[in-house]
């Protein structure tokens, strides 16, 4: 009786904390939702209509959001576009070198030194394509939920 009754505190808890961020989304102040319909009673609010300026529609958080998360998904692909390629990398050293110290900080001590590696793996069993694949797919997903009335896939 006791766990039954502190997980019901727990679950109002929850709820009430889920209100507090449902009432930020919808820009009010964080607090109880009024209810009063079932969940089969409640309408899907339309589409925005045309003819708002976007300026206005940028400043909604699930606008910013849904546009951060697809600039992400774009970045994805990018790199897993990326991955194909062999993976270059440049390395340089500057520094002095003497046996002596008394002629460390001369100029004959000065030395320079460049490397390079190209480095490719040979075979991946398809791992990369997967990974392009799966970038490409959270894209189209993302673009699909921007999108009202739009079938996808």
């Amino acid at each position: 009786m006791d766990a039954a009754s502190i997980q019901v505190k727990e679950l109002e808890i929850q709820v009430q904390q889920q209100e507090n961020l449902l009432s930020v989304l919808l820009g009010r102040n964080p607090g109880n939702i009024k209810r009063g319909k079932l969940l089969e009673q409640l309408v899907q609010p339309p589409c925005v209509p045309a003819g708002i300026p976007s300026d206005i529609l940028e400043q909604r958080p699930d606008v910013m959001e849904a546009e951060l998360n697809l600039i992400a998904a774009n970045s994805n692909v990018g790199v897993a576009k990326a991955n194909f390629f062999p993976q270059i990398s440049l390395t340089g050293f500057y520094g002095n070198e003497s046996l002596e110290l008394g002629k460390l900080f001369r100029g004959s001590a000065v030395t320079w030194e460049y490397e390079g590696t190209a480095t490719q793996p040979v075979f991946t069993g398809g791992f990369f394509i997967a990974q392009l694949e799966i970038a490409k797919a959270l894209k189209r997903s993302l673009l699909c939920l921007s999108e009202c009335d739009t079938k996808c896939f």
